[in-house]
């Protein structure tokens, strides 16, 4: 038990560390402007590539297949005739069935596209990079408390098929732990804080959106999606939960739901 508990501090350790080397990144993120939108799309370019070479194994056909996925996208995000965008995201679709050998491949990759094109509308709209760095700090929340009290307190597992070492514990305390960033923030702008309770559905995509990834790694035999971050995986490992909570926040600021 003390092993264990030691095991879940140290790795508990090294992701606040990942996140806090992340904090100037996520400062960049909140002025918002062009260089937050260029520093987003960056992210993404880089989880799309881990993403590819996770499964091609071999840079020069993960790279093909990044060209390939892409492009099409750009095209039909850059067009405004129909017609044009139909086909360029059915040329996409196609490339993603051919590259990903399991359904679970094809959704990250899709999700990643979603978000790309999520991106460029949220950075259309009023305080985006404060909203999207709460968002981020959401999802990092339920990460870093799901994995200290999963590992810490143990008990039933989440979805063994898929992920052997996710606990309920450890996905109701991110759960739990999800809205806190919406909660301070309104409080500091002394806002209603009706819309800061969208915190928990955050929480709830966000763990969705993990054991998405986890489902995609245990099918293809892999730990990690890369080895960016020094031993912790990639940015795609650490931001997996933002592929369904970002295009989520996008849609709660559309509607005005948050405030």
């Amino acid at each position: 038990m003390l092993e264990k508990m030691k095991i879940a501090q140290n790795e508990t350790m090294g992701r606040i560390v990942i996140a806090l080397l992340l904090l100037p990144l996520l400062a960049v993120l909140a002025f918002g402007g062009q260089a937050g939108l260029v520093l987003a799309l960056l992210f993404l370019a880089v989880m799309m590539w881990e993403l590819l070479a996770s499964v091609g194994r071999r840079y020069f056909w993960a790279g093909l297949a990044f060209v390939s996925f892409v492009c099409p996208i750009v095209l039909a995000m850059l067009s405004a005739m129909l017609w044009v965008q139909l086909v360029a995201w059915a040329v996409a679709g196609g490339v993603a069935l051919a590259f990903f050998p399991h359904i679970s491949g094809v959704l990250l990759a899709l999700l990643l596209v979603l978000l790309g094109v999520v991106l460029l509308g949220l950075f259309t709209l009023a305080d985006a990079g404060m909203w999207l760095v709460l968002c981020l700090i959401s999802v990092a929340m339920v990460d870093i408390m799901g994995y200290m009290v999963g590992r810490t307190i143990g008990g039933v597992r989440l979805c063994p098929s898929i992920s052997p070492a996710k606990t309920w514990s450890g996905a109701v305390a991110g759960f739990l732990a999800s809205p806190l960033p919406f909660l301070l923030y309104f409080l500091w702008m002394d806002k209603p804080l009706g819309g800061a309770w969208f915190g928990f559905a955050f929480g709830f995509v966000s763990i969705c959106g993990d054991l998405l990834e986890s489902w995609f790694k245990r099918r293809h035999g892999i730990k990690d999606i890369s080895s960016l971050l020094l031993g912790h995986g990639g940015l795609l490992d650490r931001f997996d939960g933002s592929l369904m909570a970002v295009p989520l926040l996008y849609v709660l600021l559309v509607l005005g739901w948050l405030g």
